[in-house]
């Protein structure tokens, strides 16, 4: 099995470094080409979420982390906050598209609210 973890300030100009990062991973461990263009969109739509949602009512934004690990025929990618919870906003920017389109990428997605430490889990997982 091969992980990597990364963490960033929950802020826009952050999202390019950690899906390059995440990418940058799924390459060097293999996965295929049409693979990795699926994660590339799946991250950013998951980071994105984050950002506009999770600290939107908090003076300061909090942070993202994200996980990414292959085992056996998947990779699994996990993108967490500490923030308000999964929750949608009436003055959000866009049209609420991210997790429908996550869910047409992965093969598996879970949300889940954390209810030990606050935030969302958003939990992807793309076969081989």
């Amino acid at each position: 099995m091969s992980c990597a973890r990364w963490s960033a300030p929950a802020l826009a100009d952050n999202v390019p470094h950690l899906r390059q990062a995440v990418v940058d991973f799924a390459c060097v461990n293999g996965v295929s080409e049409s693979v990795v263009v699926d994660v590339r969109l799946a991250i950013s739509e998951a980071l994105t979420n984050a950002i506009l949602h999770a600290y939107h009512r908090y003076a300061q934004p909090g942070s993202v982390r994200v996980s990414a690990s292959i085992e056996r025929e998947w990779i699994e990618l996990r993108v967490a906050d500490d923030g308000s919870g999964f929750a949608p906003r009436d003055d959000s920017p866009g049209l609420g598209l991210g997790i429908p389109l996550i869910n047409r990428l992965a093969d598996q997605v879970e949300l889940r609210r954390r209810p030990d430490v606050g935030g969302t889990e958003v939990r992807m997982r793309f076969r081989l």
